[in-house]
């Protein structure tokens, strides 16, 4: 998820960045039980699923923000255009 942050955008904030290197084991356990040392219910508790939700929803959202910056730029689309461009 590193890379990937880092091949898409120019400039990740640290905190994203940081949120990211968080995320990335987490990302390869869930995606590739077989490669953990156990399932995902051995590993993970109530505490550490919400803690990487929270962080993948906060990446998430920043990446939102940066798609709908570059389209306003790129395409000239208004706030107004862009938000019923998203409700369609």
């Amino acid at each position: 998820m590193v890379e990937l942050g880092k091949s898409c955008f120019k400039e990740v904030p640290i905190d994203i960045m940081e949120d990211l290197v968080y995320l990335n084991p987490h990302y390869t356990i869930t995606r590739y039980v077989d490669a953990s040392l156990g399932t995902p219910s051995d590993i993970y508790d109530e505490t550490s699923a919400k803690e990487a939700i929270e962080k993948a929803r906060k990446v998430r959202e920043w990446i939102e923000k940066r798609m709908d910056r570059e389209l306003i730029r790129t395409y000239g689309m208004s706030k107004m255009m862009l938000d019923l461009h998203k409700k369609s």
